[in-house]
């Protein structure tokens, strides 16, 4: 019955899809088969599966226990109920059991296939077991370098949208970032800071040995389709390896120098035997609760509040609900301008809660001669935006079957598939929803717009939008009709061969492939703002990696001496297609298809790329008296996209790791001391077709094909960067490991950066690619761990893990002054010797001489605002985007068979630059701009306040819209005049709404003329006022980037075995869960820092930030596990 639901399941899936599911599903039938004669195979094999159960001393079981095979890479963990299973090769001898907090032990294996262990409180050090480069797994403690680990069981506390999502706040060295506020939207992890000035400085994942493509650059038609590593099925992890450093990653090549991830799946082993099923679901709402705060109380205009300008895009207008007429769009006549509850909610009544919905199903096997598990996953999520949703599918079969007791195979493939039928705008253009929704006037009756039967002009559906201003489109139209849709199938399979073809010899062969095909579609209506005729977009892009991988290890003890040794080479290829058709004349309202563009509107793109990378790598590892381990690596990479003279480089990893409480005498207290140092090498190389200059395709002109050459000059002496670490390190456990700490600094040198210098024109490019640059990143990793209560029905653990890093341009190439790009009014320049980050702006003119009574102040020119120094000498350094420091909270308590779980994520220090709250000063929209910059005390002399106060007015505006909002009577009788109206009642209301900016003008004689509201003060309408305060000063659009965030939390009940039992189940758990529960930031202003991110060339860059306001929102939901 089961396979028959199941297969039926699979028939609403693609065609390809259907056929490698079905295919999957009979090499699951053939795989069980197997499966059922392993009596028989038994019979003819020594090899045996040892099962058993760790508890504590008082009889308590432990979960996450290391259970190793000594003399090999063959481990497992303990699961809920502290049982463990493990299959064992013939010779193995001895099994190793270790826990943080607890006494290792090795216990003999003999004739036993039932293992039962009880661990004491430690007396010795961290003997964990954590899964290094090329999957090779090593206890913790030998290791001379850091590596993070977190466990499929902390991950999956609360279903996140992304794996990355759920490792925020949990490792040390790590900074994850969501670049846009929606579910689905693109992750950017950065492991110890950017080294990188032409990449975007994401770390490579590796997938049970497989490596996977991944990029924070998905955006299509200003649409962010999401990472691809967010597809994985979360509920597949059986743990993670952050390896942070080159040192930890130098077997991985060129592609390791920004970190590798590690993901180990879920095989089957350390179940218990036999067949075993465990399934999850789980329901999350996101309730959209804070807004950014706009003024609702001044209709639309410019000039100020005496005219009504229904086109403007400012909110400077007349006073809603006082009396004022004018004539509006799609009225008939003029009529009092009023607010409207649906405007002031109209936030509220845009965005809606939205809901998460995940299951999973896992099928297991455990035999004497194989394990296997299957998974079925489902992700569904409504967005908090109307149209906007994602969904997942993913299948994964892992296992590995012992053909006889020195060979066995192991297969995994997985399929991921990720769609939607829309994802959000995220640009900062007319498209983008949430600028839609913003700059809606505040006089607008907002029931025409949200009312889809309105939604067009009468007798022009398709054709003409109904619009309260020309530069606006309807975001519940745009939502609807104006769609981003895609799917995405992502592929991975792995078939590994391992031969133990001598006594401690063994030889491992992989082929590993992962494959990623994506549709994206884009359509817009008739009379879209930008596109007045519609446009439609298709694009098919595929990107496919394959690696032919062997490995001969030799393990090995000489008397005191362990030796681990591992020697192999590696095939890789990447083949990368893109195919992009596109129009922007739909002849047809409606009718989405390349073949109604219009004559001379359909253009097509094609791309095409290829690499290969040969490589030969080694790795020893030596141990004395398990008190110092030396750590060996080389590797050479041969890379096609490279010159041939510069095609191969060569780099070396050494480590060195001392535990100083096996060499010496120390108080029983301590139970580990260990000290580490790591240097390595690891170089990277660029991207295909970086070596020559090609022709680009434009439309055709008529008949005629057109094509161009780039403008930027290749250089075919491209040398691949160079990435030196060095690292020193300490690992300390204390009082029977109730305090641990793991503290890391850390360098790292990048140099051979390929940078783009500029060039004559004359010489046929404007830019040219070469060498250079040097990039220094130092900084710290640590992590504490506590255990404050340990008792019998009560425990306290709380985890701490600290980050800092800052990175430094030591050098760049003569003629080049800086690294970097602008934004806004915002300059990211970084010049040598300073750090990645800084943020510049080009200050105002102002008083320089320090005995001067006018000394800081602004000079004001004659239109009464001041003026810009635009030399780019004179930039003006007003901050940097990174953090002093991240830190990651974690407490976890337990009392009986309830457990409470958090993550608090602490940012500290840095700024970044808001294009948002810029605009929207200058517009008008916000309610603390609807006075001056700064308040004044009315019954006081202006002139006087600001002599006494000079900072706090200096660079501001004063005054307001009226009266009422600090604004002065005009002194020019001609001027109050014009600024007033004729109200309902036909009374005569003046404004007074005079304004000026603060500062001195020059008098020509070496003197100043006082702009502080007194007699010769140029005074401004309020919109000018403030345009000249705020509009062109980065600073004054500056903001702090702390923030502290309640990411998760996590209330488990486990049900008592008594229960369990009458349901002959396993386990059954369930979780009350909370996501993004509290935010505190330090600013005063609603944009989320975390999100302040805006995409340059290929990369996201931090620290500017523009229409990244979605609301603030947090999630609730519960968790249903069980396992049978």
């Amino acid at each position: 019955m089961k396979k028959h639901l199941l297969c039926e399941d699979l028939t609403g899936l693609p065609l390809k899809t259907n056929q490698v599911l079905r295919l999957c599903l009979i090499m699951l039938i053939l795989q069980t088969a197997l499966f059922k004669s392993n009596t028989a195979f038994s019979q003819q094999s020594p090899n045996k599966t040892i099962t058993g159960v760790v508890t504590d001393s008082e009889g308590f079981p432990l979960i996450g226990v290391a259970v190793l095979a000594k003399g090999t890479t063959n481990g497992t963990v303990t699961k809920l109920d502290g049982d463990y299973s493990i299959n064992v090769p013939a010779t193995t001898e001895v099994l190793q059991f270790s826990y943080i907090g607890y006494q290792a032990q090795e216990i003999t294996i003999g004739s036993q296939s039932i293992i039962d262990v009880t661990l004491t409180d430690a007396v010795v050090g961290l003997n964990e077991v954590v899964i290094t480069a090329l999957g090779i797994s090593r206890e913790k403690e030998s290791l001379g370098y850091s590596v993070g680990t977190v466990d499929g069981e902390e991950l999956n506390k609360t279903p996140q949208a992304s794996v990355l999502s759920s490792m925020q706040g949990k490792i040390a060295g790590v900074q994850i970032s969501q670049t846009y506020g929606v579910k689905g939207s693109s992750m950017n992890m950065v492991i110890r800071g950017a080294s990188s000035l032409n990449s975007d400085n994401q770390p490579l994942f590796v997938i049970d040995g497989v490596p996977v493509y991944n990029t924070t650059d998905n955006l299509f038609n200003q649409a962010d389709l999401g990472n691809a590593i967010s597809d994985i099925n979360p509920e597949d992890i059986e743990s993670m390896s952050v390896l942070k450093g080159p040192s930890a990653a130098a077997l991985y090549g060129s592609r390791a120098a920004n970190g590798v991830v590690l993901i180990t799946t879920k095989s089957g082993t350390g179940e218990k035997k036999g067949l075993g099923v465990d399934f999850n679901s789980s329901f999350i709402v996101d309730n959209p609760y804070e807004y950014l705060p706009v003024q609702t109380e001044f209709a639309s205009g410019q000039e100020g509040a005496f005219v009504f300008e229904n086109d403007a895009y400012e909110f400077w207008g007349p006073k809603l609900d006082n009396g004022f007429i004018a004539q509006q769009r799609n009225q008939d006549s003029p009529s009092e301008l009023v607010s409207h509850e649906n405007n002031i909610n109209r936030q509220k009544d845009f965005y809606q809660n939205g809901w998460t919905q995940v299951n999973n199903v896992g099928v297991s096997g455990n035999y004497d001669k194989a394990n296997f598990r299957v998974s079925l996953g489902n992700y569904l999520n409504k967005g908090i935006m109307p149209n906007v949703d994602l969904k997942k599918n993913n299948i994964s079969i892992n296992g590995t079957m012992n053909l006889t007791d020195n060979l066995e195979v192991t297969v995994m493939t997985s399929l991921n598939e990720s769609s939607s039928g829309n994802r959000p705008n995220t640009n900062d253009g007319f498209l983008t929803p949430t600028r839609a929704i913003l700059t809606v006037g505040p006089q607008v009756d907002m029931s025409l717009y949200s009312n889809p039967e309105t939604w067009w002009m009468p007798n022009q559906e398709g054709i003409v939008q109904t619009r309260w201003k020309e530069r606006w489109n309807n975001p519940y139209l745009m939502q609807e009709l104006a769609t981003t849709s895609f799917d995405r199938v992502q592929a991975m399979t792995k078939v590994q061969v391992g031969w133990e073809f001598a006594k401690d010899l063994r030889f491992t062969g992989r082929y590993l492939r992962s494959q990623l095909n994506q549709r994206a579609v884009n359509q817009r209506p008739w009379d879209t703002n930008s596109a007045p005729k519609g446009n439609y977009d298709i694009q098919n892009s595929s990107f496919r990696e394959q690696n032919w991988e062997g490995l001969f290890s030799y393990n090995k003890t000489f008397g005191d001496f362990d030796l681990q040794a591992n020697a192999g080479g590696n095939l890789r290829y990447n083949y990368q297609e893109n195919i992009h058709n596109s129009t922007t004349n739909l002849v047809i309202p409606g009718l989405y298809t390349i073949s109604n563009g219009g004559p001379g509107s359909v253009i097509y793109n094609n791309f095409l790329s290829k690499k290969k990378v040969n490589s030969l790598f080694g790795q020893t590892s030596i141990g004395y008296k398990n008190m110092v381990y030396l750590d060996l690596t080389a590797r050479n990479d041969w890379s096609s996209t490279l010159p041939k003279e510069n095609r191969s480089y060569f780099y070396p990893s050494a480590s060195l790791s001392v535990l100083v409480n096996e060499m010496f005498d120390m108080p029983a207290w301590v139970s580990l001391a260990k000290v580490r140092a790591g240097y390595a090498q690891v170089g990277n190389d660029v991207d295909p077709y970086q070596l020559q200059r090609y022709y680009n395709f434009g439309a055709d002109w008529g008949d005629t094909k057109r094509a161009s050459i780039a403008k930027v000059a290749k250089n075919s002496q491209l040398k691949p960067e160079i990435a030196t670490s060095k690292e020193v390190g300490i690992d300390l456990s204390l009082f029977n490991n109730r305090l641990t700490l793991d503290a890391t600094y850390y360098t790292m040198d990048n140099k051979n950066q390929v940078l783009g210098i500029s060039t004559p024109i004359t010489s046929g490019a404007n830019s040219k690619l070469i060498n250079a640059g040097l990039v220094r990143s130092n900084g710290w990793d640590i992590t504490l761990g506590t255990s404050v209560i340990r008792q019998k029905d009560l425990s306290f653990d709380l985890g701490l893990n600290f980050t800092r890093n800052r990175t430094t341009i030591v050098e760049l190439a003569d003629g080049v002054e800086y690294f970097g790009y602008s934004q806004g009014y915002a300059y990211f320049y970084t010049y040598p010797g300073d750090q990645v980050g800084d943020i510049y702006q080009a200050p105002y003119f102002k008083v320089e001489d320090p005995n001067s009574e006018y000394y800081g102040h602004a000079i004001i020119y004659s239109n009464g605002k001041p003026e810009r120094d635009r030399n780019p000498e004179n930039l003006e350094k007003i901050g940097n985007y990174n953090p002093d420091f991240i830190l990651g909270i974690n407490p976890n308590v337990q009392y009986k068979n309830f457990s409470f779980s958090a993550v608090i994520d602490w940012r500290s220090g840095g700024q970044f630059y808001s294009e948002t709250l810029r605009q929207g000063k200058n517009d008008g929209r916000f309610p603390e701009y609807i006075n001056g910059s700064v308040d004044y005390d009315p019954n006081v002399d202006i002139v006087q306040q600001i002599k006494d106060n000079p900072e706090k007015f200096s660079h501001e505006w004063v005054g307001g819209r009226d009266s009422e909002y600090g604004g002065f009577v005009w002194q020019d009788e001609e001027q109050r005049e014009a600024r007033s109206y004729i109200n309902a009642d036909g009374e005569k209301v003046y404004v007074n709404d005079a304004s000026f900016d603060v500062g001195v003008r020059e008098d020509g004689q070496g003197g100043y003329i006082e702009n502080f509201g007194g007699p010769g003060t140029i005074w401004l309408s309020p919109y000018n006022a403030q345009k000249g305060a705020d509009r062109y000063l980065a600073s004054a659009n500056l903001y702090s980037a702390t923030y502290v965030k309640l990411r998760e939390v996590s209330i488990t009940y486990r049900f008592p075995k008594a229960i369990v039992n009458k349901f002959n189940l396993q386990n059954m758990s369930l979780s009350l869960l909370g996501q993004n529960l509290f935010m505190w930031t330090k600013h005063n202003v609603f944009i989320d820092p975390e999100t302040a991110y805006t995409a340059v060339g290929n990369r996201n860059e931090p620290g500017y930030e523009f229409y990244n306001v979605i609301p603030r929102t947090r999630s609730f939901g519960m968790k249903l596990n069980v396992g049978f």
